[in-house]
């Protein structure tokens, strides 16, 4: 059961305390919104707060919206907040001002449309103050299961290391109108990146090498972005699962201490052809046809793995030349003394091997 109070502003203390003994029992979404609690007294909002507490028990829900609570020292928030009713699952403080929060019990808060924009780091390389506090009170939180920071205006950078920072690995987060859980940050995170590099309209040639991040990518950590990714199937997050199989964006390698050295090139071998499989992909997209080709003549220049070379030379990587595609796969090009596309380069028929 939903109830607005409305023109909460206009009311003085006993009025509101009145209204509030008179609600339905049963109610379980409270809206206070727009009621400017930020401005009133300290005790009138521990006698709000009171009021609640006692006459809905069943409340699940209060919103709190636009009431100007960044008007309220940190310790005056504190108090209040700790006051607010044990029942409660859900909180929202969107479009407060706030700076700073508080130890609250519940699993989802709403802190979107709140200025806690971070646009660069400080001189030490860390979090700015606001960002810094923030994330010391969603690590008080221990229930807390959602948080919105929609509409904040945080930097990729800050929000990196925000994410890094939380104690709850399995939190749920929105941001750039998305909810997404910490693994689908970090894949979101790599697609902004290289979209980014992508769209710089001040670089010519295009640099894809030694991309990091906040958090180091570990194996596990390869294999769920390479899931996320590849499902999207977008050329784009192709062409990004090409670039972490080839470790341009760097990630870490398994430890082969406990293996033969030709496990550890055979791994190596592997994933270079797996990279190459989602290039070709990927390069069906005019434009990351031409992102592509120049990675693709790099690594035949450079790769000390025969089959890598033997299966590029099967590749047309003259970037001027806009080849056909052999059964859709990517840049495979045929022999030209063949007419039948079955019998085109041997590497080509692999693909399907390594994709």
């Amino acid at each position: 059961m939903y109830y607005r109070f409305n023109k909460l502003n206009e009311l003085d203390i006993n009025s509101i305390e009145e209204r509030i003994q008179n609600l339905d029992p049963e109610i379980t979404v409270l809206d206070l919104s727009d009621g400017f609690l930020g401005n009133r007294s300290a005790t009138d909002l521990l006698r709000i707060n009171e009021a609640i507490s006692y006459y809905l028990p069943k409340l699940e829900t209060i919103k709190l919206n636009k009431n100007n609570f960044g008007c309220l020292s940190l310790n005056a928030f504190h108090i209040y907040t700790a006051s607010l009713p044990r029942t409660l699952k859900k909180i929202g403080f969107s479009s407060n001002s706030l700076g700073n929060f508080s130890n609250i019990r519940v699993n989802t808060l709403d802190l979107s449309n709140n200025g806690l924009v971070g646009s660069v780091f400080n001189e030490q390389k860390k979090l700015l103050p606001n960002l810094e506090k923030l994330i010391n009170v969603i690590n008080s939180m221990k229930n807390v299961e959602c948080i919105n920071l929609n509409n904040n205006f945080i930097s990729l950078e800050n929000m990196e290391l925000l994410v890094n920072r939380l104690d709850n690995k399995q939190i749920n987060i929105g941001i750039d109108n998305i909810v997404m859980n910490i693994d689908h940050f970090w894949s979101h995170a790599i697609v902004k990146k290289i979209t980014n590099i992508i769209n710089d309209d001040n670089k010519e040639l295009k640099i894809f090498n030694d991309i990091k991040f906040v958090k180091e990518i570990s194996e596990d950590d390869l294999i769920r972005h390479l899931s996320l990714l590849e499902r999207s199937g977008t050329p784009l997050c192709l062409f990004i699962c090409g670039l972490l199989l080839e470790d341009r964006i760097r990630n870490t390698f398994p430890s082969f201490e406990d293996r033969s050295i030709a496990d550890e090139m055979a791994y190596r071998e592997k994933r270079q052809h797996d990279a190459i499989s989602f290039y070709a992909k990927a390069a069906r997209n005019k434009l990351f046809h031409k992102l592509v080709t120049p990675i693709l003549r790099a690594m035949k220049d450079t790769c000390a793995f025969p089959s890598i070379k033997s299966r590029l030379d099967c590749y047309d990587l003259n970037e001027a030349v806009n080849v056909p595609l052999i059964n859709q796969l990517g840049l495979f090009r045929l022999p030209k003394n063949s007419g039948n596309e079955e019998a085109g380069c041997a590497h080509s028929r692999a693909l399907v091997l390594y994709s």
